[in-house]
Order: C-alpha cells, then sequence, then structure tokens
C-alpha cells in the first residue's frame, strides 16, 4: 500500500468514526486524540437551544398575528 493509498485509508477511517484524530498533510502528520466521552451537559445544552429556538418561532407568529388588522 503507498502512502497516498494509506492517507485515504485513515481519512475514511476518521469521517466513519472509527477514530478521533485528524490528518495534516501540509506536515505529513497523524494527530489521533483520546476517545470522546458523551458530555450530558452538551447534550442538554442543545436541548435548551432547540427549545428556545421552539418558543421564538411562536412568539414570532403570535407578534404577525397581533399585527393584523382586524375586519
Amino acid at each position: 500500500m503507498c502512502g497516498s493509498q494509506v492517507e485515504k485509508k485513515l481519512s475514511q477511517m476518521i469521517l466513519d468514526g472509527h477514530f478521533s484524530g485528524i490528518l495534516d498533510q501540509g506536515q505529513g502528520h497523524l494527530i489521533i486524540y483520546h476517545a470522546a466521552t458523551e458530555d450530558p451537559s452538551f447534550t442538554k445544552g442543545l436541548e435548551v437551544v432547540s427549545n428556545l429556538g421552539s418558543v421564538v418561532e411562536a412568539l414570532s407568529k403570535r407578534a404577525k398575528a397581533l399585527g393584523k388588522p382586524v375586519n
């Protein structure tokens, strides 16, 4: 297997999530990170942001309804 095939295979393994890391092709380095554990705070934070988005959408709809003339 030549160097470019190895780089391609490593890139695919990183993208597939088989291991965490990056290929620095300019320097010819493979940097491997420790496996990341899921942070419950991050997950809850994403839920909060999603819920806030729903609230903003609902308030926007109500504000538009208030601006409509009544017949």
